[in-house]
């Protein structure tokens, strides 16, 4: 699951996260952006791309590593 230098490419059909929505995104949270085009979408954050993210219909299958996932709620901000 390498996120390589290729998405880093403007062109590439993504979303733009807000930070909760990031977050539940690197927990392997199961999210659904609205403006998820159907198949493939990168997943960014501040322009940085986090992963992958396949649009289903009305639902969506997370790509980010199961092993690399945010285990822990964290401080509240």
């Amino acid at each position: 699951f390498p996120v390589t230098i290729y998405t880093l490419r403007s062109d590439l059909p993504g979303v733009e996260l807000p930070k909760e929505e990031a977050v539940c995104y690197l927990r392997r949270d199961n999210i659904r952006p609205p403006e998820a085009m159907e198949g493939w979408n990168l997943m960014r954050y501040q322009g940085l791309p986090l992963g992958w993210l396949k649009a289903i219909g009305h639902r969506a299958n997370n790509y980010y590593p199961m092993d690399w996932r945010i285990r822990t709620a964290g401080p509240s901000s």
